[in-house]
């Protein structure tokens, strides 16, 4: 229930990339002239859940009720 109540809270992710850019034009000209094709991006991505169709308050009821079934089995 508390990771269900956790995906209405803001994420903050670091990402990055790296690899080789180029492009069929790039690879026709001389060796000498061609522009770099090594490349890589580094960024931060904020998340902030704003609409979902009510799924993440849908799962937690439904495991509220699951805790609550369990709770009146066991006693």
């Amino acid at each position: 229930m508390e990771l269900t109540q956790q995906e209405l809270s803001p994420t903050v992710s670091v990402i990055g990339d790296a690899g080789l850019l180029t492009s069929i034009d790039n690879l026709r000209v001389p060796y000498a002239e061609r522009a770099g094709i090594l490349g890589y991006s580094v960024g931060i991505l904020l998340e902030i859940p704003f609409f979902n169709w009510g799924a993440t308050i849908y799962a937690f009821s439904k495991k509220q009720r699951t805790v609550s079934d369990l709770r009146f089995h066991l006693s």
